[in-house]
C-alpha cells in the first residue's frame, strides 16, 4: 500500500526563464486567476488574458519561458492584438515526472513575433500535492576508473517528501549481471547500504565512457532512475603464469607473460633472490642483474600487444656443487686409495707415433721395506710389445692365452721410494677407436703375507676397439 498523500508548505520555485532581449517596457499584460492543485501525473487547466496595453497593434508568440519543466501548452500561441484590445485562450500544465511536492509559479511570456523582444510577463501558479518516489542512488566515487577489480559501494537515499515503502532495485552494468535488491521501507532522509562488494571489470575492456544504472521500481513499476557514466581508462596488464618443476637439486621456471590488458604493454618481469642462488640460475632470455640491499634482482624487458604471450624460463641448479663435491671426495679417495697401499702403483700412456708409450711408477707406501716385489703388465691383442723398455728391462716377458705378460722384480723396496719402468707397444691393424688398457698389479709379501696390489687403468684415444682384459682378482 501507498503511503497517504498529504500537503506540503515548502518555499516557491520559480523556473528560470530564457534569455531573451527585454523591450524598453512591458506593455502586454498576461493574467490568469486560477490556482490549481494537481497529482505528480496530473494536468491543470488554466484561462490566461492576454492584453495590448501599447498604442500600437503586435503579434505575440505565448510560451513559457523556461522549456525544461513540464509540458505548458495553448490552444493558441500566436495572437494578433490591436491597441487596447486583449484575447483569453486555454492553457494546459503538466508537472515532469520528477516534481516534488509544493507550489509553483510557472512564468508565461509573450513574444513579439517582428523583433522577438519580450513583451509581457505572467505566472501560472500551480500546487503539486504528490510526487513519484525521489530515491538518490550513489554506487562509485568519481567518474574514471582503471579496468580490474573495482569497488562498489550501493547506497540509497530518501530525498522526497514522502515516506517510501514496497521498494525494490536493480544495479546493471555493462560488465556483468543485474543485480537486484528488496529495499522495502525508507523513510523521509532515511539512507541504506545495499551493497559493499567489488565490480571486476574486465582488463582487456575496451577505453570509453560505459553507464553505470540504478532503477528503483514500488509495486513493480520504475519510479526512479540513476544513471552515472563512468569512463573506463587505459591501463597496462599482465598477467604471469609461473610453472614450477622441481628436480633433485633443481628448481625450473616457466614464467608466461600474457597482456591481458586494454593497452600495449612495455615493462619488465622482476624476481629477487638471494646471491647464492643467483651463481647457480640461468635463464632464457638473459637476464639483467641488480645488486639489493640484499640478495639480487632479476629482470627481464617485454613488449607486448594486447592479447600477446612470451615466456621466461629460468633455471636454479645446485648440481655443479654436487659435481665439485663429488669430484673432491673421489679425489680424496684415490689418494686415500694411494696412499694406503703398501705398494702404489700409477699407469700412464701417451702417444709416440704410431706407437704407445706406458710408464709405470712403483712407490713404497709401506712402513717397511718390502723385498722380491713383482710388478706385472699386459699388452691385449691386437697391440704387440717393441723391444723399447727404457732404463729397466723386464725381467721375463711371456705370451699367455692372448695376451703378453711383462714382468719385472724389484729386489728391495723401500718406503718412499719409487721405481719408474716403461715399454712400447704398437698395432699392425691401425687404430680406430679408443685404446683401454688394463690395470697393472705388484705382488709383495707384507708381514709374512702375501698381498697384491693394482694399478688405475688408462684410456687412449686411438683408431681400435679393445677388448678389456679380465685381469686376475687378488686371492682372498
Amino acid at each position: 500500500m501507498r503511503p497517504r498523500r498529504f500537503a506540503l508548505v515548502i518555499p516557491l520555485l520559480l523556473a528560470i526563464a530564457l534569455i531573451l532581449p527585454v523591450a524598453e517596457a512591458a506593455n502586454i499584460d498576461i493574467i490568469s486567476q486560477d490556482v490549481n492543485t494537481v497529482e505528480w501525473d496530473g494536468t491543470a487547466n488554466y484561462k490566461v488574458t492576454v492584453k495590448n496595453n501599447d498604442i500600437m497593434p503586435h503579434t505575440l508568440r505565448i510560451r513559457a519561458a523556461s522549456l525544461a519543466w513540464g509540458d505548458v501548452v495553448f490552444d493558441e500561441n500566436m495572437l494578433y492584438l490591436g491597441t487596447g484590445s486583449q484575447k483569453t485562450v486555454n492553457a494546459k500544465v503538466t508537472p515532469p515526472k520528477d516534481v516534488r511536492i509544493g507550489i509553483y509559479d510557472i512564468q508565461v511570456i509573450a513574444i513579439d513575433e517582428y523583433d522577438t523582444s519580450v513583451r509581457g510577463v505572467g505566472f501560472l501558479r500551480l500546487i503539486a500535492n504528490s510526487e513519484l518516489p525521489h530515491i538518490d542512488a550513489n554506487f562509485i566515487t568519481g567518474s574514471a576508473i582503471d579496468p580490474g577489480p573495482t569497488d562498489i559501494n550501493l547506497i540509497v537515499k530518501n530525498t522526497g517528501a514522502l515516506g517510501q515503502v514496497d521498494l525494490t532495485g536493480t544495479f546493471s552494468t555493462p560488465f556483468s549481471e543485474s543485480r537486484s535488491f528488496d529495499i522495502g521501507a525508507l523513510d523521509i532522509e532515511d539512507a541504506k547500504i545495499l551493497w559493499q562488494g567489488i565490480l571486476d571489470v574486465p582488463y582487456n575492456t575496451k577505453p570509453d565512457i560505459y553507464p553505470f544504472t540504478f532503477t528503483i521500481f514500488q509495486d513493480g513499476e520504475e519510479v526512479s532512475r540513476t544513471i552515472k557514466y563512468v569512463n573506463v581508462l587505459e591501463k597496462e596488464t599482465v598477467r604471469a603464469d609461473d610453472s614450477i618443476r622441481k628436480n633433485f637439486l633443481q628448481q625450473k621456471h616457466i614464467v608466461t607473460l600474457t597482456n591481458v590488458g586494454n593497452t600495449n604493454a612495455e615493462n619488465s618481469y622482476e624476481i629477487q633472490m638471494s646471491t647464492l642462488d643467483r651463481i647457480f640460475t640461468t635463464s632464457k632470455p638473459v637476464a639483467e642483474t641488480s645488486n639489493l640491499q640484499v640478495g639480487q634482482q632479476l629482470s627481464w624487458d617485454y613488449e607486448l600487444a594486447q592479447g600477446e604471450t612470451t615466456t621466461i624460463t629460468y633455471l636454479i641448479s645446485y648440481i655443479p656443487i654436487l659435481e665439485i663435491a663429488l669430484s673432491i671426495v673421489l679425489l680424496f679417495y684415490i689418494v686415500a686409495w694411494y696412499y694406503r697401499q703398501d705398494v702404489g702403483i700409477v699407469k700412464e700412456i701417451e702417444s709416440h707415433g704410431n706407437s704407445l708409450k706406458v710408464k709405470l711408477t712403483a712407490r713404497g707406501s709401506s712402513r717397511n721395506m718390502l723385498k722380491s716385489v713383482i710388478l706385472e703388465d699386459y699388452v691385449p691383442t691386437p697391440l704387440k710389445l717393441q723391444d723399447n723398455f727404457g732404463s729397466v728391462h723386464p725381467t721375463a716377458v711371456k705370451k699367455e692365452s692372448g695376451k703378453v705378460r711383462v714382468v719385472w722384480r724389484i729386489d728391495n723396496l723401500y718406503p718412499g721410494d719409487e721405481k719408474v719402468f716403461t715399454y712400447t707397444m704398437k698395432s699392425s691393424l691401425g687404430l680406430i677407436g679408443d685404446v683401454l688398457l688394463p690395470a697393472a698389479k705388484a705382488k709383495a709379501l707384507v708381514g709374512g703375507e702375501s698381498k697384491v696390489f693394482y694399478s688405475n687403468r688408462v684410456a687412449m684415444k686411438g683408431k681400435i676397439d679393445v677388448s678389456e682384459i679380465e685381469e686376475e682378482k687378488p686371492e682372498s
